[in-house]
């Protein structure tokens, strides 16, 4: 299966713009400018593709909004557990393992190439996304770009040697003296300013393309202990109902992507609404209404993804038109999406919360032939997932547990080394 790799995880960050356009642009402007120093360095093309992967996921370890910009700003008390948790992510997923390798290490400091000699596992190349993630974060958004060259190429030029290797940094002033340069690195788009005819299609097949989406449900799920299994839940009882439904087996692992992704757009959406434990207000609940609207388009950056981008985003529409955001119906939804809308409501009622327990199965029926009833879910797939309620839940559950065990891991990384 063919993949347009740089889109999709591009569109990770086009969700935190959404949320704070300042924490949004400062992935792709690393990811630029990792690029462009490979490339004034000369150096192979994989090397340069995998920088550029890097840079647009370096800070997918700090799971909050908070934790994000305390990393940018060198205020988190422990700056490389994020960076160890990034790496340990992207570990399931071939295709980045070299990106991976140098998100773990990209805030540990050259010290005139002691640390390279320490500790020989380091990638050399990990000190560009150093760089390009520290000149990122120096840049004042309240100041032009080009009135600021000097103070941040004084900043960057008394760190060689130290921070950072001397080459690097001699690459690094030849780009500076560009006018051009920093005009791109600041654009509203820094990685359309690259040529990215070579990197952009990836080569896949769909088992690499789950690890893919299970890294995405983490980064959904893994932003609040109380919603650390929902996604993998979902996936779980999603598979199972296509399963009974006579989907292919090929078809039930494009289910499963759907289902790690159906919550994708949350994404979009603050810690202090998801983590709320009381009622929303009205405000509150219209941002949650929003998400299936930004998993649609989130999904919508590569055609390859458009059918599980409908059986992703369609979970809240209803047989009836009453769903949301789009309001279709009956004749608009298609069988994937109308079995993740039963698998989504199933583990809703069958999910522990802080603020709820699990419902038994009486009331877990009751309400979905409830919402049969009302026209909401398709009957055909409620009888199913009622006559095999036992199989269902245990598939939720152990599904649920995994994540949560992965969860308990990832929250448990720190830095191996403080340099």
């Amino acid at each position: 299966m063919k993949i347009d790799l740089i889109s999709n995880v591009y569109s990770l960050s086009k969700a935190q713009n959404i949320i704070s356009p300042a924490l949004g642009a400062h992935q792709p402007e690393v990811a630029y400018l990792a690029y462009r120093l490979a490339d004034e360095l000369n150096l192979d093309k994989k090397t340069k593709n995998q920088l550029l992967f890097a840079g647009l996921l370096h800070d997918i370890g700090a799971l909050s909004l908070q934790e994000k910009f305390d990393v940018i700003r060198e205020t988190s008390l422990n700056i490389n557990t994020h960076a160890f948790r990034g790496a340990y992510i992207l570990k399931e997923f071939a295709p980045l393992s070299s990106a991976a390798r140098y998100i773990k290490y990209h805030h540990f400091n050259w010290h005139y190439g002691k640390t390279y000699e320490n500790y020989p596992d380091i990638p050399k190349e990990a000190q560009i996304l150093h760089l390009a993630d520290r000149v990122c974060s120096l840049i004042s958004k309240d100041s032009f770009i080009l009135s600021q060259v000097t103070s941040l190429t004084e900043s960057i030029k008394s760190g060689a040697g130290t921070a950072f290797p001397a080459e690097y940094v001699k690459a690094f002033l030849s780009l500076a003296k560009r006018e051009s340069f920093w005009l791109d690195l600041v654009s509203e788009d820094p990685i359309s300013n690259i040529d990215l005819s070579l990197v952009a299609s990836v080569e896949i097949e769909i088992d690499e393309l789950i690890s893919l989406a299970r890294i995405y449900s983490y980064l959904i799920d893994f932003r609040s202990p109380f919603t650390s299994r929902h996604s993998a839940s979902v996936a779980g009882v999603a598979v199972k109902l296509a399963e009974l439904m006579c989907f292919s087996p090929y078809e039930r692992k494009k289910m499963l992507v759907a289902g790690y992704l159906h919550d994708l757009g949350k994404l979009t959406i603050d810690n202090d609404i998801l983590e709320k434990q009381s009622a929303l207000s009205p405000e509150e609940f219209d941002a949650i209404r929003s998400h299936t609207y930004y998993t649609y388009k989130l999904l919508s950056y590569d055609p390859a993804f458009s059918e599980i981008r409908e059986w992703s985003a369609y979970h809240h529409e209803r047989l009836n038109g009453a769903g949301y955001p789009f309001h279709i119906g009956d004749s608009e939804l298609s069988l994937g999406a109308r079995i993740m809308a039963v698998a989504d409501v199933f583990s809703a009622l069958c999910e522990k919360r802080p603020y709820k327990d699990a419902m038994p199965k009486d009331k877990v029926c009751s309400i979905l032939l409830g919402m049969v009833d009302s026209g909401s879910l398709d009957k055909n797939i409620v009888d199913k997932i009622i006559d095999n309620f036992e199989v269902c839940l245990g598939v939720c559950s152990s599904f649920g547990e995994e994540a949560v065990a992965e969860y308990g891991k990832i929250e448990k990384i720190t830095a191996e080394a403080l340099i």
